[in-house]
């Protein structure tokens, strides 16, 4: 079974990205206005953005969003994205996520590959685009002590991501 093989990139060097790339957005605050970002990266047409029907064939009936390196296209599937325009906390970081292999692969170049050999998780361009997504929707040193609801209420988290993030968070002191 094959699967992709990226740059590799550490914990330390995937939370200063997502330091300044929310400073090269002028984000400031706790909550990360990922849907405003993606729209004029659109605008400025540095992505192309679709939003499609649910049932949009582009996408396997499992993805709710895509991003395409090859066309440097994201697809959202238009309840995602009514979703986190309302703040859900699932769909914000499904759209993070995105944004995240956008800022990796398009943006920073990262290499990626096709392979059929075992990869390491910081290899691996979906544990990355994870990684990354968490620290731009609730930085690590911004969000240090900070408990579930904290992350719900503050960062605007869904309770999933949130209990994830505190547990590794907690687990890696």
């Amino acid at each position: 079974m094959s699967s992709y093989k990226c740059t590799p990139v550490s914990k330390k060097k995937l939370k200063d990205l997502a330091i300044k790339f929310r400073n090269d957005f002028g984000v400031m605050g706790y909550v990360f206005p990922v849907l405003e970002i993606i729209d004029n990266l659109h605008c400025q047409g540095l992505i192309n953005l679709l939003i499609v029907d649910n049932k949009c064939e582009l996408l396997k009936d499992d993805e709710i969003a895509l991003y395409e390196l090859s066309s440097n296209t994201m697809y959202i599937k238009y309840s995602v994205y009514e979703e986190a325009s309302n703040d859900v906390g699932r769909s914000r970081f499904t759209l993070a996520h995105e944004l995240s292999h956008y800022l990796l692969l398009y943006v920073l170049k990262f290499g990626v590959a096709e392979t059929n050999t075992e990869i390491k998780a910081y290899e691996n361009p979906e544990w990355q685009a994870n990684y990354l997504a968490g620290e731009l929707l609730a930085p690590e040193d911004m969000t240090l002590g900070f408990s579930v609801k904290d992350y719900i209420e503050k960062c605007l988290l869904s309770e999933e991501c949130a209990i994830v993030l505190w547990d590794k968070r907690r687990k890696d002191k």
